[in-house]
């Protein structure tokens, strides 16, 4: 009875013309549905006896070709809707199309969606007969890989990749390397991206640096190069490129690139961040430039350095800052000029110090002011003068304080005015020398609105041409010409003259 024997093997043969397709060039454009292409299948069975032991043989797994080609898929089955972006798992693997079964596959299509041609399978869908050409996720190779350290790069949807075999084994397929096409092209820049129009030979303004201080740069002029083009001309260059993901830039305008350049006597190496550029440095950096050296800074431009900076210049330095100008200094600043100084404000200059300021001048101090200067001085203000000391006042001067004013002198102290000289006090004014004291006008007089006193301590002299009137302690004596009246204690009498009465 069948039911006395068990199934040891199952030989399946297939006669399928349409595998000889794979072998056709499909760069001539064959419409694989116009061949008669014939089908044939059968399968033998092959029985074994319950009661007699069998030993399976090992049977060889079929041998991986050395390497084929594919196409990395992503999750839809249309590939030019995903192309240029990136689908993997967590370990950063990628699903491939291997090429090999591509005529297979549209046959295979044709024969789901016309359904025109007869099979055995039954169990076959138009969900799943694409499965045995797509593989699962599969590793990427790369030239270095190491803990958290390496060279990693995904493949993109679209790209032609080559599959090989780890030891040979048809189930240990990986990327192992990715190819150029007409589709995913190597890259070809024309650069630099951005074009410059600011001085780029400072050195070359030397002739003109009093023009410079007065004028300074150009004003900076960043844009984008209108003539920039990708260019297939890639000829001695070694480019490392990562275009940005999407579908939107299979043309690779949106990119990161490093490029090495060596054109004899135009070596250069071009690097393009497409957004953001970050470096970061464990200690030391140094950076040696031999000619020239342009910055460019579209917005914001932020230094942050924890201990100190230094900056050693051997010709000029030119500082041009169209808006606002802040410095913060918490300790001191010194400033170091050779020679001439010079500050140029256009509208207004203010200077706020929390305590002292002191200023050192070797020689000559000169302060021109066009208009008014003003000076609020809350306590003293002392000035100690070597030698002279002159000003000119070209209109008038006032000088008023709450309290006393004096004036010292070692030596003469005059005071000369060409007109009218006014002394008024509310109280008192006083006179006083130690010698002489002498008024001379053409004119003077006097007047008190209610006494007037006149003292000396030997005599008073009022002299009025050959007339004079002279008081001493005990007499005054009146003479004119030279006859006098003498007036004392024993009373009045006359010299050289006649005492009448008319």
């Amino acid at each position: 009875l069948l039911k006395d024997f068990i199934i040891i093997a199952n030989t399946q043969i297939l006669i399928d013309d349409a595998i000889l397709a794979n072998s056709i060039n499909t760069n001539d454009h064959l419409n694989l549905k116009d061949l008669n292409l014939s089908k044939s299948y059968s399968n033998t069975l092959t029985l074994l006896k319950k009661n007699i032991i069998f030993t399976p043989s090992f049977k060889a797994k079929p041998k991986a070709p050395n390497s084929t080609q594919g196409i990395v898929i992503g999750e839809s089955k249309d590939i030019e809707s995903e192309r240029n972006t990136i689908y993997t798992d967590e370990h950063g693997r990628v699903k491939v199309r291997i090429n090999l079964y591509a005529n297979q596959e549209e046959l295979d299509n044709g024969t789901f969606i016309t359904n025109d041609i007869d099979t055995n399978s039954s169990n076959l869908s138009s969900n799943t007969y694409k499965s045995y050409h797509h593989t699962p996720f599969l590793r990427v190779a790369s030239h270095i890989a190491s803990n958290h350290s390496g060279f990693f790069h995904t493949p993109r949807i679209g790209d032609e990749v080559i599959i090989s075999f780890l030891d040979d084994d048809i189930d240990k397929p990986y990327v192992s390397s990715s190819l150029y096409n007409g589709a995913t092209t190597m890259p070809q820049y024309n650069y630099p991206r951005y074009k410059r129009e600011i001085a780029t030979n400072a050195l070359s303004y030397l002739s003109v640096v009093p023009a410079m201080i007065d004028k300074g740069l150009d004003t900076l002029k960043l844009q984008e190069n209108t003539d920039y083009e990708l260019s297939s001309i890639n000829n001695h260059y070694l480019t490392l490129a990562n275009s940005t993901v999407g579908v939107d830039n299979t043309d690779a305008r949106a990119r990161n690139e490093i490029t090495l350049k060596n054109d004899k006597d135009k070596e250069e190496i071009y690097i393009l961040a497409q957004k953001d550029y970050k470096e970061e440095i464990g200690n030391n950096y140094e950076q040696t430039i031999k000619n020239n050296k342009t910055s460019e800074v579209g917005a914001l431009y932020t230094e942050f350095i924890t201990l100190g900076h230094m900056q050693n210049i051997i010709g000029f330095k030119n500082v041009n800052v169209g808006a606002e100008y802040l410095e913060n200094t918490l300790l001191s600043k010194d400033t170091n000029v050779g020679l001439s100084n010079t500050l140029n404000v256009g509208i207004s200059n203010e200077i706020n110090i929390g305590q002292n300021h002191e200023e050192k001048i070797g020689n000559d101090k000169r302060v021109f002011v066009n208009n008014n200067l003003e000076q609020d001085i809350k306590n003293d203000s002392i000035y100690r003068i070597g030698h002279n000391k002159n000003e000119t006042i070209k209109g008038s001067y006032v000088l008023q304080t709450n309290h006393s004013v004096k004036f010292y002198s070692k030596q003469d102290l005059s005071i000369e005015t060409n007109e009218y000289f006014k002394a008024e006090a509310d109280d008192s004014i006083s006179f006083k020398a130690k010698k002489n004291c002498s008024f001379t006008a053409d004119n003077v007089n006097t007047m008190a609105n209610q006494e007037s006193v006149l003292t000396a301590q030997k005599q008073i002299v009022s002299r009025v041409g050959n007339t004079t009137i002279t008081q001493t302690k005990d007499k005054i004596i009146l003479q004119v010409g030279t006859t006098q009246v003498i007036i004392d204690s024993k009373g009045l009498r006359v010299k050289g003259g006649d005492l009448r009465a008319d």
